[in-house]
């Protein structure tokens, strides 16, 4: 990571003035507050305030972030490349940028955490573009969920109202005080997940691997349903069988002959033990999809772009990793009554224990959950 100018803004008693601070790479959400355009976090709900350095702090404990035990702090990365292979490329992204990172700054493979952190330069780019791997300087920005920038390509298909990019782009350097960012070269996704490269090789294994246990379950779930339902289908022909033959001999024939008597009184019939169908509690296994945010999981469709997560969970009180996982696992997340086992792709960034929405509540186009 290299150093560069601190950012412009006023110090203060409670902020430590830093020389050299060290530079990162983000990427945000934007919004307009209180008539204000806002650089809003991707996996946190806060915005970042405009002209002043605010102290990172930890949402689980009171100490002071960043720790090393811990995954508080303003997260950023090291290079250009971490972030492309970060998975924050989501939806609504429309704004990346360099940020000045100091005070306590806890360095790690691919970026660092620090206490303060401030915008140095900023752009804005197509959201539908920085999905697919490149940087498009946007035309408009469509008044959406967020305020999303577009390109000529993609805005002419949404009906919203929009702005011209050029004002809005103009309004956020103004507002937070910065110049523009130039604009960066990515690796190129699309291109590189087609190369031959040994991250790639375990990549494809491990989706493959993943894909058949993801059959499997489907097919004992739809084996499990078709018993149930030839279970029903049996108790139905029976009670029709049951009911035909009490039907008939509720009229006996009588046959004279030089027989002794044979009594017309019809005999008792005995209809088939009728028992109620097993009640249809469904297997509680899931394989959900995810997207790594450090110390969150956002689900996904195992399918959509920046999935770097495949999980294996199950909808049962939880008994600890070394128990609920199979061999070694990279995150494990767990609630009150379901847990999941996370297996990290290549370029992965998570927690060992991040927070994770509900597989078994999320819609299936969400959370990817069989």
């Amino acid at each position: 990571m290299s150093a560069v100018p601190s950012p412009e803004v006023g110090p203060t008693d409670d902020v430590p003035l830093s020389i050299e601070p060290v530079l990162g790479w983000r990427v945000w959400h934007l919004v307009r507050e209180a008539g204000g355009l806002r650089l809003k976090a991707v996996v946190h709900p806060a915005t970042w305030a405009p002209q002043e350095a605010t102290k990172a702090r930890c949402a689980r404990t009171s100490h002071t972030a960043p720790q090393e035990h811990c995954t508080c702090g303003y997260y950023a990365t090291s290079s250009v490349d971490a972030l492309a292979s970060a998975g924050v490329f989501n939806r609504g992204i429309g704004v990346i940028g360099a940020v000045a990172m100091w005070g306590t700054v806890i360095e790690h493979a691919r970026g660092a955490r620090s206490e303060f952190a401030y915008p140095a330069r900023l752009r804005l780019v197509c959201s539908q573009c920085l999905q697919g791997g490149s940087v498009v300087d946007p035309v408009t920005v469509v008044d959406d969920t967020w305020l999303v920038p577009l390109c000529d390509r993609h805005w002419r298909s949404r009906g919203n109202g929009h702005l011209p990019a050029s004002v809005v782009q103009a309004e956020l350097l103004s507002t937070y005080g910065v110049e523009l960012l130039p604009p960066p070269k990515l690796p190129g996704l699309r291109v590189a997940s087609r190369n031959v490269t040994p991250a790639n090789v375990i990549k494809w294994s491990f989706l493959g691997i993943f894909y058949v246990i993801r059959f499997l379950i489907s097919a004992l779930i739809v084996l499990w349903m078709l018993g149930i339902a030839l279970a029903v289908i049996g108790v139905v022909v029976s009670a029709v069988v049951g009911a035909v033959t009490g039907s008939s001999a509720a009229s006996p024939s009588v046959v004279v002959s030089s027989a002794p008597s044979i009594s017309t009184t019809p005999s008792r019939i005995v209809e088939p033990h009728r028992r109620k169908p097993p009640p249809r509690v469904f297997p509680g296994i899931a394989a959900p999809c995810g997207i790594a945010h450090g110390d969150h999981v956002e689900l996904a469709r195992c399918l959509a772009p920046g999935v770097n997560l495949l999980g294996i969970s199950e909808r049962s009180r939880p008994r600890g990793q070394a128990r609920d996982c199979m061999g070694s696992v990279d995150a494990y997340t767990r609630a009150a009554h379901w847990w999941i086992c996370w297996i990290a792709l290549p370029g992965a960034w998570i927690d060992p224990h991040p927070v994770s929405p509900n597989p078994y509540t999320a819609p299936k186009a969400v959370g990817g959950v069989i």
